[in-house]
């Protein structure tokens, strides 16, 4: 496999979040009142990284990723990381 140059300079950050706080009672699929706060700061310090900063060395994010659990028989359903997210989006 050949590869230009300037494809085999291409490298990318990623970044993981885990989800904002969640209830005591765990049949609560969203976020508490402090997850929802910690998700509006992460998007306050992703907006100010306009130019390069220790945890976003190439600008600001250009691609959102969250997990997504819909509940089966065995595990329930969350919301938390999506809501962690959209502040961001």
């Amino acid at each position: 496999l050949l590869l230009s140059a300037s494809a085999q300079q291409q490298f990318a950050v990623v970044n993981l979040i885990r989800h904002g706080e969640r209830n005591n009672n765990h049949s609560d699929i969203h976020l508490t009142h402090e997850g929802r706060h910690r998700a509006a700061y992460i998007a306050r310090c992703v907006g100010e990284a306009r130019h390069r900063t220790m945890a976003f060395p190439l600008g600001p994010p250009t691609k959102l990723l969250a997990s997504e659990r819909p509940g089966s028989a065995t595990k329930k359903a969350s919301n938390r990381p999506i809501e962690t997210l959209e502040p961001l989006s």
